[in-house]
């Protein structure tokens, strides 16, 4: 067996664990949350509408911070970023909960503390973002990503009926306080990391306003000229303002739809994350028998088809089911996306691009949620639902037709940021900056002095 075989077959660490068991249980406290305060706005408004009037600003708000918080992970330690991120997540959920067992709790008021925890987590994903890397040598990157995808399907599977049975039980407020409790163990985690996670970087010039304002422009830049990075989100931001309201529309389909209890908003979770269980399960069996592209490929037509069959049927069940067998292909899609890009881009640039990618690809998602709550009450959910899965049916192929895309996913961890460079010279370029293909990929993780 060759060196790097052994080397994939080795554990990943003492450092990835901590992280994510610290960000498991915490995530496990967000569901719950999440799901809690959906149910609460519809018990005061009814309205898929006034759903929209809540989760839009955070969608803007997540829109403007995220672009001008991700320099930050690509100048300091990442995970001192996630601290201090942490911190300010604990006193927004802290003044949530104060409101909620005062009973003082309005809707402006949440939209306020949304985009508040929306700032703080724009922060946190500026660290975490690219942390993995940090973290674990490029050889373990798709392992990692994997693990990471499996421990977050545990998640929705159990956070969706943790978080049912507490709407159902204690009600909202206990949901809030628990999420607050779990942020704590996320910093713990955080905390025991061992690992240097600060980037490698030539420019140590001081984080000034100028700098900062470079920052942002050589980010998008250098997504602007990766060509096949620029088509990709475009048209993953085309496919997310059609699908994100399917999403966001369970509550309200459950509630005011068919009258159903929050535990069959918890089914329809459960079946979200197991479906995601055995995505990042079956990829590796997948990417054995075809081309990483084409099993991307595969994975959006997966998630557009499974869609449809329930929309048409109108049946809760087949929404389950259709919801499982979509997840499948989602995690496929996620983990190669995530992986290839992590591989490809300079560490000094890994935060910007990862980030940059993800807002624009939800770009055009406010939109989206925005019409289709406006929709939803005038024509009703399965409607709305049908049309928004047959317009992501529309986008499908614009993802055959990206750039270069062959190439790009199938290249080897190690060759694919030498590949980058030479396929768009001067992408990550700049007058103190200048990327060579060796420093594209993760290096061995080094100990913090």
């Amino acid at each position: 067996m060759s060196g790097k075989d052994n080397n994939k077959n080795k554990g990943l660490g003492k450092d990835f664990w901590c992280y994510r068991g610290g960000e498991f249980l915490s995530d496990l406290g967000t569901s719950a949350q999440t799901l809690a305060i959906a149910w609460w706005v519809l018990e005061m408004t009814g309205s898929a509408a006034s759903m929209a009037t809540v989760l839009v600003p955070t969608m803007i708000a997540q829109i403007i911070f995220s672009p001008l918080l991700a320099p930050l992970g690509d100048r300091f330690a990442r995970k001192k970023i996630m601290l201090w991120a942490n911190a300010g997540k604990i006193v927004t959920v802290s003044t949530m909960a104060w409101l909620f067992f005062n009973e003082a709790m309005t809707i402006p008021a949440l939209i306020a503390l949304a985009i508040s925890g929306c700032f703080f987590g724009c922060l946190f994903t500026a660290g975490s973002e690219a942390i993995v890397s940090n973290l674990v040598k490029a050889d373990q990157l798709q392992k990692a990503n994997q693990s990471i995808q499996s421990l977050n399907a545990i998640t929705m599977l159990l956070g969706g009926a943790f978080g049912a049975t507490m709407v159902a039980t204690i009600g909202i407020k206990g949901a809030v306080l628990v999420n607050l409790v779990s942020f704590f163990a996320s910093v713990i985690g955080i905390s025991l990391i061992s690992q240097n996670t600060k980037p490698k970087r030539e420019d140590n010039n001081g984080l000034t306003i100028a700098n900062w304002s470079r920052d942002i422009y050589l980010g998008f830049r250098a997504l602007i000229k990766v060509r096949v990075v620029l088509v990709l989100v475009i048209a993953a931001s085309l496919i997310n303002m059609a699908l994100l309201p399917v999403i966001i529309m369970v509550p309200y389909l459950v509630k005011e739809t068919l009258g159903l209890s929050p535990y069959y908003v918890g089914i329809i979770e459960a079946a979200i994350a197991i479906g995601a269980l055995i995505g990042s399960v079956t990829l590796s069996l997948v990417t054995k028998r075809i081309a990483n592209h084409r099993a991307l490929l595969l994975g959006i037509v997966v998630i557009v088809a499974m869609m449809i069959i329930p929309a048409v049927m109108q049946s809760y069940w087949l929404l389950v089911a259709g919801f499982t067998l979509s997840m499948v292909g989602s995690l496929w899609v996620n983990i190669l996306i995530q992986t290839q890009m992590t591989v490809a881009i300079p560490d000094h640039f890994r935060s910007r691009i990862l980030s940059s990618m993800g807002i624009l690809s939800a770009l055009a998602a406010p939109f989206g949620v925005t019409v289709s709550g406006i929709l939803t009450d005038s024509y009703g959910a399965w409607p709305v639902l049908l049309g928004c899965v047959s317009l992501a049916a529309l986008t499908i192929p614009l993802f055959a037709i990206i750039p270069n895309m062959a190439n790009f996913f199938n290249k080897p961890e190690d060759e694919v940021g030498g590949w980058v460079l030479d396929t768009y010279p001067g992408a990550f370029d700049s007058s103190n900056e200048q990327a060579t293909p060796n420093e594209t990929s993760p290096k061995p993780v080094q100990q913090a002095g």
